[in-house]
């Protein structure tokens, strides 16, 4: 498998770092609306939809300024 280059493995950091802050804030507003958390998938559904519109936006803008 070949290395990734610098900027890939930049972008594939901060897509995972906004995936884990946002899991993060929605426990943290599920749990002050007192709303009901029955599974692992009223945490992540919220987060995994908005990491994927990132991403697109990250790449998408990224891909703009390779020279």
């Amino acid at each position: 498998m070949a290395k990734p280059c610098e900027r890939c493995r930049r972008i594939r950091y901060q897509i995972t770092l906004v995936f884990g802050v946002l899991i993060l804030i929605n426990f943290l507003v599920r749990s002050v609306l007192h709303l009901n958390t029955k599974s692992i998938y009223d945490l992540l559904l919220l987060p995994s939809a908005l990491v994927l519109i990132f991403s697109v936006f990250v790449v998408f803008f990224s891909k703009r300024r390779v020279k």
